[in-house]
């Protein structure tokens, strides 16, 4: 269950503590949520979390989907971990988004803490010039 809970989980703490900038967000999860969401290319983050979705967004059908739901959850993971600390992301992980009581764990709701993610990644500071760049190559690598 929580399928986007773990593969963000995942993939947040490998870019906090891997020894290297390994796929899926290179240690730019956040430049890259920023450069999708530029781009107008957000997939809609409740579809993402929601588990009848898991095979739509990390399944095979779509490699491009799925990376984007891959960088997206790991940007919303560590805005989440960042805001509300630990304790509170455990609450939810590892669960069916049907199950969550976001209210309760966060005191926002699940709406409004995908609009407040946005609108912080929004706020962040410009990509980098070199996250443009992985961003274009895995664009043109993974859509062949």
């Amino acid at each position: 269950m929580g399928h986007w809970s773990q593969e963000g989980f995942a993939s947040f703490v490998q870019d906090q503590f891997g020894g290297n900038n390994a796929y899926p967000t290179y240690k730019r999860p956040e430049e890259l949520a920023q450069i999708i969401l530029s781009n107008d290319e957000l997939l809609p983050m409740a579809d993402v979390m929601a588990d009848r979705s898991r095979q739509k967004y990390f399944g095979k059908q779509d490699p491009w989907s799925k990376w984007r739901a891959y960088a997206q959850s790991s940007s919303f993971v560590g805005y989440l971990i960042g805001k509300y600390g630990t304790t509170p992301f455990h609450a939810i992980y590892n669960k069916a988004v049907e199950d969550m009581d976001f209210d309760a764990v966060f005191g926002r709701s699940k709406d409004r803490l995908i609009a407040d993610w946005i609108a912080s990644v929004r706020q962040q500071k410009p990509p980098t010039d070199r996250a443009r760049k992985l961003y274009d190559t895995l664009n043109q690598n993974i859509n062949k």
